[in-house]
């Protein structure tokens, strides 16, 4: 028999670590501090395909640093065929009336230092785990990096692992997590090091070429070089990097 799960609306802050969850259909259920909630469509990607979970588990000491680190994520074992989602937190409050205008180089300066890597490439997936308590998939994706914008150079390609993911176990589409990176597309990543692994992952949602930011960068529309249009995105990229090198002075 099929179980009846709650259907449960998350508001998550940050990477999703922190969630508040309300029952708004189905049988009662108490709040949950995890994303652990069957919701929306799916991404459109299949995934890979296994047996079962065990060919999910993590296997190399690396894969292991990983599932631990997204042991953040969900409060129950990962069922065969669930999807489990984090739904985006509520919109930033608008500015109160009277604040200063956000300049844009000082704002620029700060996000090109909120995160130690930030990178101009494209991903490319390459592998769905389990976390290490087996509640949530995470992915891995390799970016090759078309531009390093902060430090001024890196390695050509980076190994990223993203929380949520999407595969077929013994033939049952099942997943988490929001949407994937998508692989068409290129995005500005801001990383940090996974410990413990050579991985980096996310510190903040990744800015996309061709996508509204509106829903990543709070209040960004109140800047005046975004309040009629998107500044070019290689603009945009080549200046977080150029304000990147003003990071030394800024506590990260």
């Amino acid at each position: 028999m099929t179980k009846r799960i709650a259907r449960v609306v998350c508001r998550t802050l940050a990477l999703g670590i922190t969630a508040v969850c309300v029952p708004v259909t189905g049988h009662p259920r108490a709040a949950s501090q995890q994303p652990q909630q069957p919701q929306s469509t799916p991404p459109e990607t299949r995934g890979p395909s296994v047996n079962s979970k065990a060919d999910l588990r993590a296997k190399t000491d690396d894969e292991k640093a990983r599932a631990k680190f997204f042991d953040r994520y969900g409060d129950m074992p990962l069922e065969v065929g669930a999807s489990r989602t984090i739904l985006p937190g509520p919109p930033a409050p608008p500015l109160p009336p009277g604040s200063p205008v956000p300049v844009y180089e000082n704002f620029l300066a700060n996000l090109a230092c909120s995160a130690p890597v930030v990178v101009l490439g494209r991903a490319e997936e390459r592998a769905v785990h389990l976390n290490q308590r087996e509640t949530y998939l995470f992915t891995d994706y390799v970016v090759e990096v078309e531009q390093w914008l902060r430090p001024e150079q890196g390695a050509p390609s980076l190994k990223v692992s993203i929380e949520g993911g999407r595969v077929t176990i013994a033939g049952r589409d099942t997943w988490t997590g929001g949407a994937p990176l998508d692989t068409t597309k290129r995005h500005i990543l801001f990383l940090d090091h996974v410990p413990g692994s050579g991985s980096l992952t996310p510190t903040r949602p990744a800015l996309t070429d061709g996508k509204r930011w509106t829903a990543t960068i709070p209040n960004i529309t109140a800047i005046p070089e975004f309040s009629n249009r998107t500044v070019p995105f290689d603009i945009f990229a080549d200046d977080i990097a150029r304000l990147g090198r003003t990071c030394a002075g800024r506590g990260r």
